[in-house]
């Protein structure tokens, strides 16, 4: 089929493309900011959307009923909550986040293909910029950090400080490799590979560094095509959530003297017996009202927690540090339910993909899985915007992987 595109249709995509690419260099100037760039790129790309292709952009329901669920459940937890009126306010700050962000997965899963193939090359070699950047400046004690910031040469900074920006463009690597490999560049994807090999071993994050390890085990040895497999590995899901109280508990119990002498795991590194600590006196918590918890952001209003505190002072605790946990203690058993309906639909959704498909979509799950299993909460700001935009890049190099007949059924434009 002949494709015909007038000047606004590939001025659209190149515009709309460069607006993704963008993306990686908010990651490491301003990670906080991930969480409005999505909805600013999904806003205007859907309003400028029909003005150029004579058409709306399909609109991505199935995603729309499940962001309009976590919405429903979050915001009717202020029935029960410590504090209704926080939680209301929270939930409506977060569907602004969703919401707009919805529109730009709706964009991406519509473009027409041959509007935005010449200029993807672009985002792959923003991705290697950024990361090479990011790990110079981890290596050199920040000095891009520092010229971006206004801040002085003799003035500390926290290791820590790009944790955010790694685990940004960790998460949008895999998609960057599968659309490399529609190019069928191996120097191109070694490169990729190499820089953020380097950006890995410099960082601080030890959850970067685990989401990347498992991610690329499965891009590289997962059986895509064994659907017991996946049977295995979404019953392994679904089981540690709804056991996240009482795994917390035992781990805690049994292991944390033992993780927090490793030099991986353990304190100094990876903070292993701070992380258990945590998730004891959180899941001891959410099994005092353990059918509908104690509402969003519950960590934030609790004051008592009963803890040894041998690994971690303070009987308070701003976040859960792990999805399933959280899930517990703010919505109790009806919360971990619903997460693992979500992940029994995602994983399902990610068996029905084709090969390459699916080496995009499992690695990127597995880098954000990581995230949200180590990360302080569910609800950050820039970590929701981060979720969506993955999702929309995802699809987008997932979509240069369809048949030919699928890729080529475009909407012919005659100038």
């Amino acid at each position: 089929m002949v494709e015909l595109y007038n000047r606004k249709s590939t001025v659209f995509g190149l515009i709309f493309i460069c607006g993704l690419a963008l993306t990686m260099v908010v990651a490491i100037i301003a990670p906080r900011f991930l969480a409005f760039w999505p909805g600013i790129i999904g806003t205007v790309s859907l309003i400028a959307y029909p003005f150029v292709f004579n058409e709306k952009p399909e609109f991505p329901k199935t995603i729309f009923l499940w962001a309009l669920a976590i919405l429903f459940l979050a915001g009717a937890s202020s029935l029960w909550a410590i504090d209704g009126g926080y939680v209301v306010s929270r939930t409506l700050k977060v569907a602004l986040i969703i919401l707009p962000g919805i529109a730009l997965v709706a964009v991406a899963q519509s473009i027409p293909l041959a509007t935005v193939r010449p200029y993807l090359k672009i985002m792959t070699g923003i991705a290697f910029g950024a990361a090479l950047v990011c790990s110079i400046d981890m290596a050199g004690n920040f000095p891009f950090h520092r010229l971006t910031h206004g801040m002085a040469q003799g003035e500390e900074v926290a290791g820590a400080t790009l944790n955010r920006s790694v685990i940004a463009l960790l998460a949008l690597f895999f998609t960057m490799i599968g659309i490399s490999g529609t190019y069928k560049n191996k120097i191109l994807q070694g490169g990729l590979f190499t820089v953020f090999g380097f950006l890995l071993f410099l960082t601080q994050s030890q959850s970067a560094q685990l989401g990347f390890i498992l991610a690329t085990l499965c891009y590289f040895f997962f059986p895509y095509s064994h659907k017991k497999i996946w049977m295995a590995f979404t019953a392994i899901l679904v089981i540690g959530v709804l056991s996240a109280p009482f795994l917390a508990i035992g781990m805690f119990d049994h292991f944390a003297a033992t993780v927090t002498k490793m030099p991986f795991l353990g304190q100094g590194a990876g903070f292993g017996g701070e992380r258990l600590e945590i998730w004891d006196k959180i899941g001891r918590y959410a099994l005092k009202q353990p059918f509908y918890g104690f509402g969003m952001e519950a960590t934030r209003m609790i004051t008592d927690f009963d803890t040894m505190q041998i690994y971690r002072e303070g009987i308070t605790e701003l976040h859960p540090h792990n999805f399933a946990i959280q899930l517990w203690i703010e919505f109790g058993l009806i919360g971990a339910l619903f997460g693992s309906s979500l992940l029994v639909f995602l994983t399902n959704k990610f068996s029905r993909l084709n090969f390459n498909q699916a080496r995009i979509a499992l690695p990127c799950f597995m880098i954000l899985l990581t995230a949200i299993s180590f990360g302080y909460g569910l609800w950050q700001s820039w970590l929701i915007g981060l979720i969506m935009v993955t999702i929309s890049i995802a699809l987008l190099s997932m979509r240069l992987y369809e048949n030919n007949q699928t890729i080529n059924k475009e909407i012919k434009h005659d100038g």
